[in-house]
């Protein structure tokens, strides 16, 4: 009893108390510090699942945008394989045989690319050009004689099918995105013109955001691995 009172009254007293907290801060120090490092230990390992969150949102999309552009190569190299767009092209570019018959083949090629334009909703436009790089025909009338024989997609796209980078159109001062390939005579296989896909630039924002591509319908081969990344930037010079 005389015991309490003894502790009692030290503890009232001035150093009593300093005691106390000295006692106190001591043995709470470890806990402190133990703390301090478990929150540090849960800040580094919400860092790194961040990372690896991130990480795995980029794969996607990367994967996503390999996937939709081998979708649309393999849609552009489906239709430059058709026979009776490769016939008519022939008889519009080689100005042989009859002024009626390069008239019908010519409005055929027009019907057609039309057609094919309307059925995709991602397409502008869908033209082919002859050797010179002169457009022959196209889903839009107006744009028939349009000359992009200096244009990147034009002279790569005669090689193998190309996808260009984003640039503004040097005719309408749009910005656009077109995959070109090449078109060969069916009974000659030499190369009679080049096939060019204006696609919606937009798609890219719709992609590269989250929002999926929902309509991914091929007009014949179905696609193939990419063999590398495509550089997609927007440019101001024509005919990237």
């Amino acid at each position: 009893m005389d015991l309490m009172k003894l502790r009692r009254r030290v503890l009232k007293t001035k150093i009593g108390r300093r005691l106390l907290i000295a006692f106190l801060t001591i043995s709470l120090l470890p806990l402190t510090v133990l703390g301090w490092i478990a929150i540090r230990r849960a800040e580094a390992e919400i860092h790194r699942q961040t990372l690896h969150v991130l990480q795995a949102a980029t794969d996607g999309a990367e994967a996503q945008l390999r996937e939709f552009l081998e979708h649309l190569k393999s849609r552009t190299v489906g239709l430059s394989l058709d026979g009776v767009l490769r016939d008519n092209l022939e008889t519009v570019t080689s100005e042989r045989g009859s002024t009626a018959s390069i008239a019908q083949a010519a409005a055929e090629l027009q019907t057609s690319l039309a057609q094919r334009a309307e059925r995709f909703p991602d397409r502008q436009e869908m033209f082919l050009m002859n050797l010179e790089g002169r457009t022959v025909s196209s889903s839009q009338t107006a744009r028939v004689g349009l000359d992009y024989g200096n244009s990147g997609f034009f002279k790569k796209g005669g090689d193998s099918v190309f996808v260009s980078d984003v640039f503004r159109d040097p005719f309408t001062g749009k910005i656009t995105w077109i995959i070109a390939a090449p078109v060969h005579g069916r009974s000659s296989g030499k190369l009679i013109g080049v096939l060019a896909d204006r696609i919606d630039p937009r798609l890219l924002t719709d992609l590269t955001t989250g929002r999926r591509v929902t309509r991914m319908g091929s007009d014949s081969v179905p696609p193939t691995a990419m063999s590398k990344r495509s550089r997609l930037t927007v440019r101001s010079k024509p005919g990237s």
